[in-house]
């Protein structure tokens, strides 16, 4: 209850006492974790942390958002952006759209995490919409929507990281299909985008 009530005032503290700024999310989740080892509470001894946890899953999570971080930090996410992307307003819209969510497919496969992706790639594709003079809603949907695909990589979301670190199946089982699903799925948020984004005056024909 301390926690959730902590996170949710947090703003309110920040406000009111600007020297607590370091109280965070993170902060007040560790910190609290911390006191249950400690008496006069004590809920929990390492033994159990230990083995309740699932490291494996911690780890292939926290590895796809450092990989991630480190090609954005690094500047190759705004080179292979402007690689892949470059010549877009050459293209007919309907090729413009489907060149853009293939291209995030791929570049999601080297993020390894749909979050990283999402708030990469949307701003770099915007600010590339600018400088070649295309209407940045026509690359910022489709590249927004496509972020939050997850057919191939088992790191790019917490919710299929946990039953593979479990064992319910192996990366390959999830390759196979995710190429043809990524393939399909391309497809059908193309088609979607086009639809929806002549009916809202998005895509002038």
């Amino acid at each position: 209850m301390v926690t959730i009530l902590l996170w949710i005032f947090e703003p309110v503290l920040h406000n009111l006492f600007p020297s607590l700024q370091y109280i965070t999310m993170s902060f007040v989740a560790i910190t609290i974790a911390c006191c249950m080892f400690l008496p006069p509470f004590a809920q929990l001894s390492w033994h159990k942390v230990e083995h309740a946890i699932n490291w494996g899953a911690i780890i292939l999570i926290v590895s796809g958002l450092a990989l991630g971080t480190t090609i954005y930090k690094t500047g190759a996410a705004k080179w292979l952006a402007w690689v892949l992307f470059k010549n877009l307003n050459l293209l007919h819209p309907v090729v413009m759209v489907f060149a853009v969510v293939i291209g995030v497919s791929i570049v999601k496969v080297m993020f390894s995490s749909n979050t990283v992706t999402g708030i990469i790639m949307v701003p770099l594709l915007i600010a590339l919409s600018g400088t070649t003079g295309i209407d940045p809603a026509l690359v910022a949907i489709p590249a927004g929507l496509t972020s939050s695909l997850s057919f191939i990589l088992v790191t790019s979301t917490p919710t299929i990281v946990i039953p593979y670190t479990v064992g319910y199946f192996t990366i390959a089982d999830m390759v196979k299909p995710g190429i043809y699903m990524t393939i399909v799925s391309s497809i059908c948020v193309t088609i979607c985008f086009l639809i929806f984004g002549s009916l809202f005056n998005i895509i002038t024909w």
